[in-house]
């Protein structure tokens, strides 16, 4: 994308539609003095951070908007340069026709997140941080919202600038003792050094492993699928986890041929609710292709939630879908308890017993979902990685680092470990530096929301 430093550029900043008001923001050297031209009050003189009262006026000076402008002035915005949020009313079409003014005063449209680009390359955030924003927009848990705060405030790139200082101390030792040989410096100690640079590997290992920990659930949607047999209510209960009626419910069985996916928020956590047709042998190439489509979709959900019917006793199918399923993963809903009181018992933790008619058991089904995917969840406190952009570089940084120790027990001269030290170093500055390939930027920038 073309992201043009010199240009003043403009969005809507708030969600498309009707409301209480809309945002407009600007940004660029030209910010303050555009506005002039299309204001009812000078802004010259205006202090920064500053709101004054006016008019939005066309070419013909007729009013479009009564509007609240906010002054932002440059080093102190959210860009490092002169920014202006114009505050009107949030009815489409005034909004509209607000921004249309703005763009024939001279500003250019900003691209997907090209405010928060310009943060990035005036200086305000590292990397790192940028994306933290695009992860706290999307979070979808407090965990996730927290874990993103974390990182917009610095704290993953306070532990790569750690990592960062420990290699440089490496490889300013290895420079000057291939630059001073003659001097017979005493601070090449091979087995201190070797240590040393040990250390530091596993300490990157260790933050890339909180990735596979936990870190990467954070933003991911974790995928509960109802299995069973026809007719034991699994449509029934997907109703009752969403609060509403998507799926068909029936007596006949094989009436859900298709795959129902529908997301809902368990106190502090998201997940995604796949309702699939009934697992038996099909009488009809329909049912025969639902059936298909639940067994792939079994394969990429994350966990089960196996229907059986409470009235009848388990039947060789029952048997072989409670054996072929994870029971870490499985959670074994007992439905209809409303007409059978037998509790059938078996020897299995995550077992729950259900009424879909009378909604006994949801309460304690819902929070057997959400503690399973707790379990997913990093149990640790301090920095995450939760970017597999991030996870990529800090891997390919260890790869380096390790072909050093292997150099050194090799005896290979360190001019050819410096550069391989060089090589770690710089996989760790494209996670938080501006060093770094423009396609890349493309492809983290063009994910955010036009107007961020």
């Amino acid at each position: 994308m073309d992201y043009n430093l010199q240009d003043t550029i403009a969005a809507i900043a708030t969600a498309y539609g009707e409301a209480a008001i809309s945002i407009i923001r600007l940004s660029g050297k030209k910010a303050i003095s555009l506005t002039e031209t299309f204001f009812s009050k000078s802004l010259q003189n205006s202090q920064s951070h500053t709101i004054k009262y006016g008019q939005i006026l066309n070419k013909k000076k007729e009013i479009i908007d009564n509007v609240l402008l906010l002054i932002m002035k440059s080093p102190n915005s959210y860009t490092k340069e002169d920014c202006i949020e114009i505050h009107c009313h949030g009815g489409i079409l005034i909004t509209k026709k607000v921004f249309e003014t703005v763009l024939k005063a001279g500003a250019r449209a900003a691209n997907p997140g090209e405010f928060t680009f310009r943060a990035y390359k005036n200086g305000k955030i590292d990397l790192s941080q940028a994306e933290a924003i695009q992860q706290l927009i999307h979070a979808k848990s407090e965990l996730a919202a927290k874990e993103a705060s974390k990182q917009l405030n610095g704290r993953l790139a306070e532990a790569i600038k750690s990592f960062q200082k420990r290699l440089l101390d490496t490889y300013a030792i290895f420079e000057a003792y291939v630059d001073f040989p003659e001097d017979d410096l005493d601070i090449y100690d091979e087995k201190k050094n070797f240590v040393y640079l040990e250390d530091i590997i596993k300490d990157m290992k260790k933050l890339n492993d909180t990735f596979d920990d936990g870190g990467k659930s954070l933003f991911e949607t974790s995928k509960f699928i109802l299995v069973g047999s026809p007719n034991v209510g699994k449509s029934s209960i997907m109703n009752l986890l969403i609060g509403e009626d998507r799926s068909i419910i029936t007596d006949i069985p094989g009436t859900t041929t298709d795959v129902i996916k529908e997301n809902i928020n368990i106190k502090d956590v998201n997940l995604q609710i796949i309702d699939t047709a009934g697992i038996r042998q099909a009488t009809t190439r329909i049912e025969e292709e639902g059936i298909k489509k639940t067994k792939e979709n079994i394969a990429l959900s994350d966990f089960i939630l196996l229907v059986l019917d409470n009235t009848n006793k388990l039947n060789e199918e029952d048997e072989k879908l409670i054996k072929s399923y994870d029971s870490e993963k499985t959670i074994i809903i007992y439905n209809k308890i409303d007409l059978n009181k037998k509790i059938l018992k078996r020897d299995n933790s995550n077992i729950t017993y259900f009424s879909a008619k009378t909604q006994e058991g949801l309460s304690k089904l819902k929070e057997m979902m959400r503690q399973m995917m707790l379990k997913k969840m990093p149990s640790k406190e301090g920095v995450l990685i939760t970017n597999v952009r991030h996870k990529k570089a800090i891997e390919q940084a260890i790869e380096y680092a390790e072909k050093v120790l292997i150099g050194m027990k090799k005896k290979i001269s360190l001019e050819c470990l410096i550069i391989d030290i060089k090589r770690s170093l710089s996989f760790l500055s494209s996670i938080i530096e501006i060093d770094i390939d423009e396609e890349v930027l493309d492809l983290i920038f063009s994910k955010f929301c036009i107007g961020k």
